[in-house]
């Protein structure tokens, strides 16, 4: 049960400082991020970011354990959602060559569904859980000051393409430079996934989550950045260090989803745009 004594909660506000110190000496490392030798080749920053569609890792999608041990890393292929919500276009830029918009590419969250009230006292699924994954990936970047070209629009550049089934960060690299102008790709994948078991004033286990986030050069698709996140919420009561990073200071149960949008924050604010 997460009831925090009133002590807890005094100690947990006079911890803000530890956190950050414990976090800057790795004490609490939420996001695990590897730089790769083509960031440093790159000259130019990260202006304009296409997002493909998120995909779910095999040990998930195939009626494994939800809390499997460890993320899978994800391969040279990746499979397209079944469905990918409609939303705005973004124009397309002329092809290789010429110079990409500079206007802003949709000015609002790609336009995933929003679950339902159902579907979240029950859980995510899986597939829904990555296209609202790779929608806070696309508004995080936007905050950060990068143009974004969703992953819906992406998806449907893949289809008018051809390009269906299995995604080659190749193949999606060289289209989203062709037909967006982006320079860089971000390809995700969502490997753990449970809801909490309880309400978020008392549970019996927290949310789940594990996913790998990576950045790709355009046209040649070399990889950047690799991000990995592999979480369970734990109660403030454990570690109070630990639990302060979450929303509310540890002192409330977080859903899935709200697990995910946080993770998706952590993750793009360590991603090395400049």
């Amino acid at each position: 049960m997460l009831n925090p004594s009133p002590f807890f909660l005094r100690l947990a506000l006079t911890a803000g400082l530890g956190c950050v110190l414990a976090a800057s000496l790795g004490c609490v490392q939420t996001v695990k991020g590897q730089v790769h030798p083509a960031l440093r080749e790159r000259s130019e920053p990260v202006r304009r970011v296409a997002v493909a569609p998120f995909v779910v890792g095999e040990r998930l999608r195939g009626g494994g354990s939800a809390v499997a041990d460890g993320p899978a890393p994800i391969s040279k292929t990746q499979t397209v959602p079944t469905e990918v919500a409609k939303t705005q276009t973004v124009p397309a830029t002329p092809s290789a060559g010429s110079s990409a918009p500079t206007g802003r590419a949709s000015a609002q969250p790609s336009g995933l569904p929003t679950p339902s009230r159902a579907e979240t006292s029950t859980g995510l699924s899986p597939d829904l859980a990555a296209q609202l994954l790779a929608a806070q990936f696309a508004q995080r970047l936007r905050e950060r000051g990068v143009d974004v070209i969703p992953a819906p629009d992406v998806a449907r550049a893949l289809e008018a393409a051809g390009i269906r089934g299995r995604l080659i960060p190749r193949q999606v690299a060289a289209l989203v430079r062709e037909k967006f102008g982006a320079d860089a790709l971000l390809m995700g994948q969502l490997n753990r996934l449970a809801e909490r078991e309880g309400g978020g004033a008392g549970a019996t286990r927290g949310a789940t989550i594990g996913f790998q986030a990576d950045l790709f050069d355009t046209p040649g698709a070399a990889r950047l950045w690799t991000g990995n996140v592999d979480e369970t919420q734990r109660p403030l009561s454990e570690n109070v260090l630990d639990a302060y990073r979450y929303p509310g200071g540890g002192s409330r149960w977080l859903t899935a989803e709200e697990l995910l949008a946080w993770g998706a924050k952590q993750t793009t604010l360590q991603i090395p745009l400049y």
